[in-house]
């Protein structure tokens, strides 16, 4: 198993825990605090929703110094999220960034209103909404429920952005030392779904023969 497999199955394995009510990483958290006072080697990174029931420590059964948490409403990559993801990548060493959308997600419901409601959003949650739009309409005539799948998109689409962001995020993932994942917290399971790895990229044109 590589290390990246092994950070990976590290969370999974943490949130079987959560969901089965045996966490590891919820007592001795003094001892925790005090090694990891000075400094921390995250074993990943976690872009999640700000929302209050979807804290990334628990869904995965870390302690103390192990999840660099970056959370904004929706996961959406703002730019304040970017760059404490780029600071995670080139200062800490993290190799490791998980996306991690959740079902019954209020921002998504609020853009999928506004898309197919017209509902007006105050202040600067329109500027938010407005991410996560795209995954709303990509996803308008697909069967079942709307804002599922609106969910997913919208975390898969955070990936790519991620993946590709020009800068520390983008050079890491080129140089094969940062991998992007993301994945789906089910509020009513506790459970954790990944989603599959995103496509290859698409192979480059045949160049064109020089002009004589």
């Amino acid at each position: 198993m590589t290390a990246l497999a092994s950070r990976a199955q590290a969370l999974l394995d943490g949130n079987e825990r959560f969901a089965t009510a045996a966490p590891q990483h919820c007592h001795d958290v003094t001892a925790q605090r005090e090694a990891a006072a000075q400094s921390h080697r995250p074993v990943a990174a976690v872009l999640a929703c700000a929302d209050a029931r979807v804290a990334p420590e628990l869904v995965f059964d870390q302690g103390v110094g192990e999840l660099f948490s970056v959370r904004v409403a929706g996961n959406v990559p703002a730019r304040a999220a970017v760059a404490s993801l780029e600071y995670a990548v080139s200062q800490l060493g993290v190799e490791l960034v998980v996306v991690l959308g959740h079902e019954h997600c209020g921002a998504v419901t609020a853009a999928v209103e506004h898309v197919t409601e017209g509902t007006e959003l105050p202040g600067e949650l329109a500027a938010l909404i407005d991410r996560i739009v795209p995954a709303v309409e990509a996803t308008a005539g697909l069967p079942g429920d709307h804002v599922h799948h609106a969910i997913v998109a919208s975390t898969a689409a955070t990936v790519e952005q991620l993946r590709t962001w020009p800068g520390p995020l983008s050079d890491a993932v080129s140089a094969g030392h940062l991998e992007v994942v993301g994945a789906v917290y089910d509020l009513d399971t506790g459970r954790v779904r990944l989603l599959g790895p995103p496509p290859p990229p698409e192979p480059s044109p045949d160049p064109l023969p020089p002009t004589t």
